[in-house]
């Protein structure tokens, strides 16, 4: 960007050396144009000073991360992510909170809040509205409405850009997280229905250092994510196809993944006629392998086309 800035400064310089006065022989001739070209020249000389400068001071401004700063990094944004898909968690033996003591309810809420301080920045609107969240879940909303969350974390997280502030307090984040969690939910015919989101999503947030810890302070994403059990969103659905019909005797490890996928898929689609079935069914679920997610590391590039070549 700083040599784009330069070179634009001096073809400025050069569009107005073309457009100079066609007086120019008289000009040389009573020795005026040697001034203006001094003058031009001192121009330029300034002009690349200070963008030289002004890159300097904007480069200066950020430094390249440690790979402990990195690991820390992780581990934090990690944490994070933890929060979010373990909100109003829950172990109970019918899948209310009715049935557990007021003293368990206030143990589990004071250790999310102790939990959402490690990771999240006091600054942030989340720290407050995370632990109001998790405590309505858990004091009121599964009071006697079983909609259980019984598990919930994060399986992936590669960073892929760290921007770290001068003074390593402060960085922009680039990651991408595949999380998951586990539901339980009593239907109004009085069947037991269980879930299993997982979602990969490409995350950008901003990250701040507090007393010597990372945490969170803003999620500025604007990437779609997507789900594990839905063929079409990773990898794509071409590149799925081309497995599927690979894994027939070639890849132990790729029909391995698409068996765990159909029995999965089964899991989910039952109902179960109590609770402690319905928790035991979704407790199997393998999140690791059973999703189209953990296909992403067999996905070939698409062919050469004109219409995926640009």
């Amino acid at each position: 960007m700083c040599f784009g800035v330069l070179t634009i400064v001096i073809l400025s310089t050069k569009k107005l050396r073309e457009f100079m006065p066609s007086k120019l022989p008289i000009l040389l001739e009573k020795g005026v144009v040697s001034v203006k070209t001094r003058n031009w020249k001192a121009g330029i000389s300034l002009a690349a000073a200070i963008t030289i400068v002004i890159c300097v001071l904007a480069t200066s401004a950020f430094r390249t991360a440690s790979d402990q700063e990195i690991d820390q990094i992780r581990e934090a944004l990690i944490g994070s992510q933890e929060i979010v898909v373990q909100m109003g968690m829950f172990s109970s033996g019918d899948g209310t909170t009715a049935s557990l003591s007021q003293e368990m309810l206030e143990a589990i809420a004071e250790n999310f809040d102790q939990r959402v301080d490690q990771y999240y920045s006091q600054d942030t609107y989340a720290n407050t509205f995370y632990k109001w969240l998790n405590r309505d879940c858990l004091f009121r909303s599964h009071q006697t409405t079983v909609d259980n969350c019984i598990a919930g974390g994060v399986s992936r997280c590669d960073i892929t850009n760290v921007s770290l502030s001068d003074n390593g307090t402060e960085a922009t984040v680039s990651a991408t997280i595949v999380s998951w969690n586990k539901w339980v939910t009593q239907e109004e015919d009085g069947k037991y229905t269980i879930s299993n989101p997982i979602n990969q999503d490409m995350l950008e947030v901003v990250m701040v250092k507090e007393q010597g810890t990372w945490k969170l302070k803003e999620d500025i994403s604007i990437l779609k994510g997507m789900t594990g059990y839905d063929p079409s969103s990773s990898p794509s659905s071409l590149q799925v196809q081309s497995i599927q019909q690979a894994s027939t005797s070639k890849n132990a490890e790729k029909v391995q993944i698409m068996s765990k996928i159909k029995e999965n898929k089964a899991i989910l689609a039952k109902k179960y006629d109590t609770f402690q079935e319905a928790k035991a069914a979704v407790e199997g679920i393998d999140v690791t392998t059973g999703n189209y997610l953990a296909l992403t590391q067999y996905a070939q590039p698409f062919p050469a086309t004109a219409e995926n070549v640009t």
